[in-house]
């Protein structure tokens, strides 16, 4: 699946997503206009949707562990959150975006 997004402050970019029968994980190849990459693989674990794998930021040349989740929450929405490992390997919070169906 390909998606093209725009944030509200009008960066743009785009994703792959697939699921990988012979490894059993899915995959998601992100890049935003150039700035950065991020490469996550993972599944469903108890309920929750969890891909890690890293960010690279192209300007800086530096690469750093990276993880999301997709939870599905009581009211139907699902809870979107990417963090980053920081240089003191603290993990800081990338991203938290909340999805619901349209009505």
């Amino acid at each position: 699946m390909e998606e093209k997004w725009e944030s509200v402050s009008g960066g743009t970019g785009q994703s792959i997503n697939y699921y990988h029968p012979g490894r059993d994980e899915w995959h998601q190849l992100w890049n935003d206009g150039g700035a950065s990459i991020i490469d996550i693989r993972g599944g469903l674990r108890e309920g929750v949707m969890r891909l890690e794998g890293t960010i690279y930021y192209l300007d800086k040349e530096v690469e750093k562990d990276f993880r999301g989740s997709w939870t599905p929450l009581e009211d139907g929405r699902v809870r979107h959150f990417f963090e980053e490992r920081d240089e003191n390997g603290e993990w800081q919070v990338w991203f938290e975006g909340f999805y619901s169906r349209n009505q």
